[in-house]
């Protein structure tokens, strides 16, 4: 378990370049205090410190980038066409904000006190707010649906000419598509676990990640394309991938170590060069790895 300070991020909005928090509230969605959307031209750190939305479930689709969230216990890989959910109070962040990434976000705030959903009966809104909080941490949503209702519920906000009582219907009614679209991906997401060779590999990567791995002896009997698709099925990237993600991790601890040099952390994880090292710790965190030394990261 880590040990990190966990912070209330309050509800705030506002539009600048790249990214667009929006309040949906006036508009007669009152359920949705926050849509957005974010769209880095350039590499960024992700916050500071792990949050919680008190009262609200969060609800992320990663359109583009290969991103991570963090939570106490484990790391979540955030790929393109995935979801990733933080129930009410959940401690989360996302590790780092790469270049060129493409999220969009809603914070959904179930009614308290037994209250309803606008326009759904006492017993809809109870098997809603129900199915939110049943929602799995992470889970694939490779139909362009939802990523299209995302993209349509902007575009009736900015849609200009539009009265306001249209506009709220249209948003309203765009955002139960929404709500129901996550949950039937959720519920469609096969769990597919490995077997006890997979599971074994997996587990051995994420917990010693400074071994030196030889995928093709790994593999066994399997093709190298089988393999790969069976590996990434079950830990979310494919062998390399998960395995600098994970190496990654563990130098953002190691580096925290005054006595180990950037140079040395480098040839522990098996990296072939400082620069790969440096190239790979950038792109998953958005900075390098003596930025990172020197307190540029978290």
């Amino acid at each position: 378990m880590r040990t990190c300070r966990i912070v209330d991020e309050p509800i705030r909005h506002f539009e600048r370049p790249g990214k667009r928090v929006l309040d949906l509230r006036p508009f007669g969605v009152p359920f949705l205090p926050t849509l957005s959307l974010s769209h880095m031209k350039v590499a960024g750190k992700g916050p500071q410190n792990l949050h919680v939305h008190r009262g609200c479930v969060e609800i992320v689709y990663c359109v583009r980038g290969s991103m991570c969230f963090e939570t106490p216990d484990r790391d979540y890989p955030f790929l393109p066409g995935t979801i990733f959910v933080s129930r009410e109070n959940e401690p989360h962040r996302l590790s780092a904000n790469p270049k060129g990434h493409f999220v969009y976000r809603v914070l959904v705030e179930p009614p308290k006190n037994g209250g309803c959903f606008l326009g759904l009966t006492r017993e809809e809104s109870k098997d809603l707010n129900k199915s939110l909080k049943k929602l799995p941490r992470c889970f694939p949503a490779s139909d362009a649906a939802v990523c299209q209702t995302f993209k349509r519920m902007f575009e009736i906000f900015d849609r200009k000419g539009l009265s306001k009582p249209r506009r709220s219907f249209e948003l309203r009614t765009a955002a139960y598509e929404l709500l129901r679209l996550v949950l039937v991906a959720s519920e469609s997401a096969v769990v597919r676990k490995p077997d006890a060779h997979l599971a074994k590999i997996i587990a051995e990567i994420r917990e010693f990640p400074e071994r030196d791995y030889d995928f093709d002896v790994l593999r066994g009997s399997r093709t190298p394309g089988v393999f790969a698709r069976e590996f990434a099925k079950a830990a979310g990237q494919p062998p390399m991938a998960f395995w600098n993600s994970c190496k990654v991790n563990r130098a953002r601890n190691l580096l925290r170590r005054k006595e180990l040099s950037v140079t040395e952390v480098s040839t522990l994880l098996h990296f072939c060069s400082t620069q790969h090292f440096a190239t790979v710790f950038k792109k998953e965190t958005g900075c390098t790895p003596t930025e990172w030394k020197k307190g540029g990261g978290t």
